[in-house]
């Protein structure tokens, strides 16, 4: 739990980092860094091993290598906002997809373009993009109201489902989100959110909200996390659930006092983050279907998506090595302390007398009398600087002088 680094994107187009860790036994979120590489908002993001990727509205991806905290790539092959991105499980390749109607796939360490869908979508925006844990498969969904199969293997599509004639939908669909091993995923409409088989392409299971579903996270297979506008989050169990029914299946837990914008779970803690710049960590227990706050903080930004890295992974002395890195930054660009004109300071390499020292005294606190014979010796150094302004100024009388009598000479 406090190996873990929390990465949000923002609409105010900064990408910031807080790291989990312990303060006198209780997990705190301390902020680990800030970007601000984009030239609009963060739209999207997302994290596989040491990377993070972010997809902006001024239309690039950057990438970030985290282990060595610098940023490594630019990709810049969309012609508008990004409004997807995410890895292949075996993070071979990265997806994305945009306003430009573009779905492309760059491989990871070249990154070079190894697929450009132009018309994804028949040259529609694309809106939503998940993949498969098993990466051969995507789905799409564009403005064009269709979903959209992707078979990565052929590079093509496999089925199309469209959701114009879904009423529960509305015009918006939202949530597109596979399931952890892939056999459902998610659709989400004004006040539902549908469960769906990738077998059949159709709906299993209905889950009425009280509030328009925001956001969606998958913890397993029979366990889905909700997130609603008015703050509430939903805890739901695929295999018991039936439609109408009132049973304890569905928790509600009180999240947010706003809107719920963005969930992430890795196996471990759930991650929340409301619209007013809160951001929750929470403990799951999916036997009691309870969730537990163990840290909050506010980030003093609009949060638009969110990510989780694995620090671990980096070594236990990440942390330390990366302050102390910070801290030698620090002492280097340190400007230097300006000394008062016209003041003259002695300094004495060889410290004082060791006859002016008191016994017990040490070389670094002098004894009265030394301290008597600076204060002489700094007088005596003023004295001579007055004495030669004085008797600078008596020259240049005494040059003037002569310099008139010479000039009344050459008159007569």
């Amino acid at each position: 739990m406090d190996k873990i680094e929390v990465i949000i994107g923002t609409y105010e187009e900064f990408l910031v980092g807080y790291r989990t860790e312990f303060k006198d036994d209780k997990l705190i979120l301390t902020q680990s860094f800030a970007d601000r590489s984009h030239a609009g908002s963060v739209r999207c993001l997302t994290v596989s091993g040491k990377y993070v990727v972010s997809g902006g509205a001024d239309d690039r991806i950057f990438v970030y290598d985290m282990k060595q905290r610098n940023q490594s790539q630019i990709l810049q092959h969309h012609e508008g906002t990004v409004n997807a991105v995410q890895f292949t499980p075996d993070s071979s390749h990265l997806l994305s997809v945009g306003s430009d109607g573009h779905f492309v796939a760059v491989r990871l360490g070249s990154w070079m373009i190894e697929g450009n869908w132009r018309k994804a979508h028949g040259g529609s925006p694309v809106t939503h993009l998940t993949c498969h844990p098993s990466g051969k498969l995507a789905l799409t969904l564009g403005n064009d109201l269709v979903l959209r199969t992707w078979n990565l293997v052929k590079g093509r599509v496999a089925y199309k489902t469209n959701l114009k004639g879904k009423k529960t939908l509305g015009h918006t669909p939202d949530c597109i989100v596979l399931s952890t091993e892939g056999n459902f995923f998610t659709i989400a409409g004004q006040r539902c959110v549908e469960i769906w088989s990738i077998q059949n392409a159709d709906v299993i299971k209905t889950v009425n909200t009280p509030s328009r579903p925001v956001c969606v996270c998958w913890t397993d297979d029979n366990h889905v996390i909700v997130g609603l506008e008015n703050g509430k989050i939903l805890i739901v169990t695929i295999d018991v659930y039936e439609e109408g029914e009132d049973s304890e299946e569905v928790i509600t837990v009180d999240g947010h006092s706003g809107r719920v914008k963005c969930l992430a779970f890795n196996g471990e803690v759930l991650i929340s983050a409301s619209s007013s710049g809160e951001v929750k960590v929470w403990t799951v227990d999916l036997e009691k279907k309870e969730l537990d706050n163990v840290a909050t903080t506010n980030i003093g930004c609009r949060p638009t998506c969110l990510g989780i890295l694995d620090t671990s992974q980096f070594g236990s002395d990440y942390w330390k090595d990366e302050e102390e890195s910070e801290d030698e930054e620090e002492q280097s660009t340190k400007k230097p302390e300006k000394k008062e004109k016209g003041v003259v300071v002695i300094e004495e390499e060889d410290g004082v007398d060791d006859e002016d020292l008191i016994e017990g005294d040490s070389l670094h606190t002098p004894s009265k009398k030394a301290k008597n014979k600076n204060k002489k010796r700094k007088q005596q150094v003023q004295q001579k600087d007055e004495e030669e302004d004085h008797s600078d100024g008596e020259d240049k009388i005494v040059k003037k002088k002569k310099f008139n009598k010479t000039n009344k000479r050459n008159n007569k």
